[in-house]
């Protein structure tokens, strides 16, 4: 029996919860050294000092750094986030009710993504130097350069504002996903256009692609069967790089769009320095994010058959 994939999991495992920690205590830290209080904000600017000592004393807020870090760290393992200072509902309640909206929205994004860079990166290399080779690099040129929120406030003037064609935000049917899932597809898809193009590009000058032409396969069957399989490999490493820009492009654009997901009820907590809400949030976008790595780093085993016989990917941030 073969314990190479076990190890290479486990090892995966232990590596996710250490950045999952370490996220976790630098956030804590950054929050503690931002200005205002949340209990003063809670209290009201025109509340005593003695009533804002009294919230400071429920939440914990009174307690030296070092005490709120291991409390938080030692709930954080029994899965017990605390409560949120604004709403005063269990932050796991507060995050469960947006997590779904944000999965949804990231799903239909990535793939968009996955199902327009693949095969303009592949036909573009079976077309290099032509004109539609110049267009699809004109376009990951201003996909990479295009701010998320630019792209997502000119979708919605034109194809809400102007054309009265799809809502302008929220969250309802199908026609609501339309723009917000677009602006985030943009940026993550440009590259993964470039890098499945050059992949392409190599694997059309290999000997047994060559060979394939040369006994008359059409060069549909050969960039179906022997480039897209090919280059999948790089393009998978660079799809699960490009989570972590998802999910910064989607803090952005939920903002843009008032898409009630994590990363709208993230911006929300940090302006009213909302410390367990704000935690609690990135906690579960950090163990969502190095889960996907987790996951990737096994599909990229499984694609490349070389790495079967002995798991050798490193950790990708």
């Amino acid at each position: 029996m073969n314990l190479k994939p076990l190890f290479f999991i486990g090892k995966r495992l232990a590596s996710m919860a250490l950045i999952v920690v370490g996220v976790v205590i630098i956030l804590f830290f950054l929050l503690h050294l931002a200005p205002g209080n949340p209990a003063q904000i809670l209290a009201g600017f025109q509340a005593t000092p003695e009533v804002v000592h009294q919230i400071e004393v429920k939440y914990g807020l009174d307690k030296p750094l070092y005490v709120q870090l291991m409390t938080y760290l030692t709930n954080m393992i029994r899965l017990d986030l605390g409560t949120s200072i604004m709403s005063q509902r269990p932050v796991t309640d507060e995050i469960m009710a947006r997590l779904p909206n944000s999965l949804m929205l990231a799903t239909v994004a990535i793939v968009e993504a996955i199902a327009i860079s693949l095969p303009l990166g592949v036909l573009a290399a079976a077309k290099a130097g032509s004109r539609f080779d110049a267009a699809v690099t004109a376009f990951t040129s201003i996909g990479v350069a295009l701010p998320t929120f630019w792209t997502g406030l000119m979708l919605m003037l034109l194809f809400a504002v102007e054309l009265h064609l799809l809502p302008a935000g929220g969250i309802g049917g199908p026609q609501n996903f339309i723009l917000p899932s677009i602006t985030m597809a943009v940026p993550i898809s440009a590259p993964i256009i470039r890098v499945t193009r050059n992949a392409a590009l190599e694997v059309l000058e290999k000997p047994f692609v060559k060979l394939a032409i040369a006994k008359g396969l059409s060069m549909r069957e050969v960039l179906m069967k022997h480039v897209l399989k090919n280059a999948l490999i790089p393009a998978v490493t660079l799809i699960g790089l490009q989570f972590g820009v998802l999910i910064r492009s989607a803090v952005i654009t939920e903002t843009v769009f008032a898409w009630p997901g994590i990363g709208k009820l993230l911006v929300d907590s940090i302006f009213a320095r909302d410390y367990p809400l704000v935690q609690g949030t990135v906690f579960v976008i950090a163990i969502i994010y190095v889960a996907i790595n987790l996951a990737l780093d096994v599909a990229y085993v499984v694609i490349d058959p070389r790495l079967r016989s002995g798991v050798s990917t490193e950790w990708r941030f």
